[in-house]
């Protein structure tokens, strides 16, 4: 006799999008700070959105600030919170 299962996958967590100002923890401990979002929407094709970001208490400081892929975020990210 043969047992049916379910390969059903449970849904994936839903990540919020970053949105200027929300706070982040990356899986290194550090804390960042969204800037903005680069080609927001996607309106240029073959420009993709970028998300650009500073080390949490160096805003002003060029060599704290970072860029990475939309699409690659969630990677290593965990939302904190929104814009205060």
């Amino acid at each position: 006799m043969f047992e049916l299962f379910s390969f059903a996958r449970e849904p994936a967590p839903v990540v919020p999008l970053p949105t200027p100002g929300s706070l982040w923890k990356h899986k290194n401990g550090n804390h960042y700070v969204v800037r903005f979002l680069t080609n927001d929407g996607g309106l240029r094709k073959g420009h993709p959105v970028d998300v650009v970001y500073y080390t949490q208490g160096y805003e002003n400081d060029p060599a704290k600030q970072w860029s990475r892929r939309l699409r690659d975020w969630s990677r290593s990210f965990t939302f904190i919170e929104a814009t205060p």
